[in-house]
């Protein structure tokens, strides 16, 4: 069980880390112009560097998540708090309105991916015949 948790915590940072450089991304991309000189301006802005480092922190994250986890508990996780994160914090921080049918899906995603982590993984097809191979 140890080991589960483990691997949800870095998925739940990856998802983390990939909600907030969104919401860097849209402080960032806030109010410039859709034309040639946009790439250059949006990196000009300090809030393009920290949506690139948390990006970056946030895939490394997820991959040594998948890697040494589950898909089936990594990807539900990552998925309700890449989504959960942002609208929250552009909320509180933006002044952004959310409905309140927006914030009853978002306790339900929530909801789910507690459950599906909290659920002991049963031992796969390939893992059971590994498993047999080796005795």
């Amino acid at each position: 069980m140890v080991y589960i948790v483990l691997k949800i915590e870095e998925a739940v940072r990856g998802g983390i880390a990939l909600g907030l450089s969104g919401l860097f991304i849209r402080v960032a991309s806030t109010g410039l112009p859709l034309d040639a000189s946009f790439i250059i301006q949006f990196f000009s802005n300090p809030f393009s560097i920290f949506a690139l480092i948390f990006g970056i922190y946030g895939f490394i994250n997820i991959q040594v998540a998948l890697y040494e986890g589950k898909i089936a508990y990594v990807i539900p996780t990552v998925s309700a708090t890449s989504v959960a994160t942002p609208v929250i914090l552009a909320t509180i921080f933006l002044a952004e309105y959310v409905p309140a049918i927006r914030w009853l899906g978002m306790l339900l995603i929530l909801i789910g991916t507690i459950g599906i982590s909290e659920q002991e993984p049963e031992e796969s097809a390939i893992e059971k015949m590994v498993h047999s191979l080796k005795r």
